[in-house]
């Protein structure tokens, strides 16, 4: 079955990476982000997803002349991305890599977005709260500072994968659709697909819930399917 829409649709959180050096040694986190922000870069859309998350964590990114735990991160993450890739085979050999080609920024609303991660970004960092840790801005770095195409030249060499691929076999009912919403594979008896590849979008966040709630709800459709039958 030649379904067109496989490996279609590409979608992942992208980020870009903020750092201070800290006056106070901060405790080694037992995980990277300690916590998050979801906000908006645009007025205007009350009814429209986050599109903008910040995370924080208490240590210092490697190799920026900073001990890990005499440091602190701030890093922006687009949540609602425009940039769309996708992923297809290299051959018919099975055991070989794939192809992935995930765009990343070639939409510029993405790029817009991290801009004003770094903006409130240095804006909360400026605040009052932080004057007992805050040290010297050590990326982007006061060599970037504000000067927008140096932050972009920052971001565009910069960036990296939140670790947050989705969407590539999408539910729906168009010709470019995977899964129909029993997660069920169109034109392949007994075959589904459950994780975050059938996503039409993706979420406005981290991942790991959402997949939890899928595989839930993927395998109570699995054992209400096999009683029917």
């Amino acid at each position: 079955m030649n379904l067109p829409g496989v490996g279609e649709n590409l979608q992942d959180h992208l980020n870009v990476r903020m750092c201070w050096a800290s006056k106070v040694e901060q405790k080694i986190p037992m995980i990277i982000c300690e916590s998050s922000m979801f906000t908006f870069t645009r007025t205007g859309v009350p009814n429209a997803s986050p599109d903008l998350q910040l995370f924080f964590g208490g240590f210092a990114f490697p190799g920026l002349g900073a001990d890990f735990n005499k440091g602190f991160a701030l890093v922006p993450v687009v949540c609602r991305p425009q940039s769309v890739g996708r992923v297809w085979l290299r051959s018919a050999n099975p055991a070989d890599s794939l192809n992935i080609q995930t765009n990343y920024l070639t939409c510029d609303y993405d790029m817009s977005v991290l801009l004003a991660g770094f903006k409130l970004g240095r804006e909360i960092v400026a605040t009052r709260a932080f004057d007992d840790i805050r040290g010297k801005e050590l990326i982007p770095g006061p060599d970037i500072g504000n000067d927008e195409a140096k932050l972009r030249k920052y971001t565009r060499d910069t960036c990296i994968t939140d670790w947050h691929p989705s969407g590539t076999c999408r539910m729906g009912l168009d010709s470019m659709a995977v899964v129909d919403s029993r997660l069920r594979v169109y034109g392949v008896d007994g075959l589904r697909v459950v994780d975050a590849s059938v996503m039409p979008s993706v979420v406005s966040g981290n991942l790991q819930a959402s997949v939890f709630m899928i595989g839930e709800k993927g395998a109570d459709m699995i054992l209400q399917d096999a009683h029917a039958a």
